[in-house]
């Protein structure tokens, strides 16, 4: 059962003027923390971000047909996990609460699918997006591919600029679930935005280079709006794609 929290464990959305510079500079020391702005390969088929357009991503047009997938039933827990934190002002799972930001939603919906990712932080080090990634490879559940399945987490680099240093070298700093894949190669995935909250946005790693084709959102903006000078061709789910990880095998 999930108990969603009264507003206020996340931050404000609506921002103006000096209120405006002032949540941003303390958004971007919170993900600092959190590392969100948020090889084994596998064969094709299968923060964070500013998910500029993120309800889209819930509307399928026809043309764009929805991937059959033979999950299994852990995969379909934690899908439904997922999409059932889509919109939550906060996050307390079971009784549990978690952090509002793109670790902690990712944590809620395993932990809301009855895998506790949690158990084994304390192992590795770094931040909560770099820990799920070694926890990941630990057990050898990392693989890179053109097409992720739903219930696998997906990271990113370089959605923001972490250190501060103007340049581009920030790893693992967002990571996102896969709940549903479509016959293109495109993903939808739920993830925390910054500026947003719990939303669902979508990656084609077929068409990396494309955001929009025919009103029809292909890839959603991921690198934080207010970085993107040190690399404007590089802003898109796909540019800053990593890897994949079947934690749900753990």
């Amino acid at each position: 059962m999930h108990d969603f929290a009264p507003a206020g464990a996340g931050g404000p959305r609506c921002r103006t003027g000096t209120f405006l510079r002032l949540m941003l500079a303390l958004t971007a020391g919170a993900l600092l923390l959190s590392g969100c702005a948020s090889i084994v390969t596998r064969p094709s088929g299968g923060g964070s971000a500013d998910a500029g357009a993120t309800g889209a991503a819930a509307a399928h047009p026809n043309a764009h047909e929805v991937r059959s997938d033979h999950l299994s039933s852990v995969q379909q827990r934690v899908v439904d996990s997922a999409k059932s934190l889509v919109g939550a002002p906060s996050l307390r799972i079971n009784g549990r609460r978690f952090r509002y930001d793109c670790t902690g939603t990712i944590l809620a919906a395993y932990y809301g699918a009855g895998i506790d990712l949690e158990a084994e932080f304390s192992a590795y080090t770094g931040n909560g997006v770099a820990r799920l990634f070694k926890l990941a490879a630990a057990h050898e559940l990392v693989y890179t591919g053109d097409s992720p399945s739903p219930g696998d987490v997906i990271f990113w680099d370089n959605t923001y600029d972490r250190n501060g240093d103007g340049a581009w070298n920030d790893t693992l700093t967002h990571a996102g679930v896969v709940i549903r894949t479509y016959a293109d190669g495109s993903v939808d995935y739920v993830h925390h935005n910054y500026r947003d909250g719990i939303v669902i946005a979508r990656m084609s790693l077929a068409s990396p280079d494309l955001h929009q084709s025919e009103a029809r959102l292909v890839n959603s903006p991921m690198r934080m709006k207010s970085h993107r000078h040190m690399n404007r061709s590089q802003w898109l789910a796909s540019h800053l794609y990593r890897s994949a990880g079947m934690l749900y095998e753990l």
